[in-house]
């Protein structure tokens, strides 16, 4: 559902269910990170891996979730260009820790960002959340963390934890 919502923020149509084929989706696991940004990056860009400078999306995973580490500031750093260039972001963290009593890895859509009131540092994340059991009236999935509680729910996911 995510690479879904993120190929169509782009104007690309594919069904959920060919997507799934192509990334080799399984009950009861899901799908592996590398493989959905491997099919979401042959379906935007036309290749399965960029290599050099080549425009595709890149999987990252956080070790550091303290405030003031390199990951952060990385991770801050990539938000703000790919949003401000018209990309989403692919996140996978614990949902454990942003959903109490819940468990197990999510993969949710990255669409925004808020800035502090200097405009020099991101204060907060909007993401959407493609699952239907944590949406809610008013806004549907749209949630919204601060950098630093998305991390830190990402620093504990067994797989890699963001593409960007």
């Amino acid at each position: 559902a995510t690479v879904h919502m993120m190929l169509a923020s782009r104007g690309v149509s594919v069904s959920q269910h060919q997507l799934a084929k192509e990334m080799g989706t399984y009950n009861p696991y899901g799908t592996h990170n590398r493989d959905a940004i491997r099919v979401l990056n042959q379906n935007l860009f036309g290749y399965p891996e960029p290599s050099g400078n080549q425009a595709g999306y890149r999987l990252v995973t956080v070790t550091d979730a303290r405030p003031d580490s390199e990951d952060i500031r990385l991770f801050k750093e990539r938000v703000r260009k790919d949003i401000d260039d018209g990309y989403p972001l692919y996140y996978t963290f614990n949902v454990a820790q942003i959903y109490p009593g819940k468990s197990g890895e999510h993969n949710v859509i990255g669409v925004g960002y808020e800035l502090t009131a200097d405009g020099k540092d991101i204060s907060s994340i909007y993401y959407l959340d493609p699952d239907t059991h944590v949406q809610d009236p008013t806004y549907g999935g749209l949630k919204k963390l601060t950098p630093e509680e998305l991390l830190a729910a990402m620093a504990t996911c067994g797989e890699k934890n963001y593409a960007w």
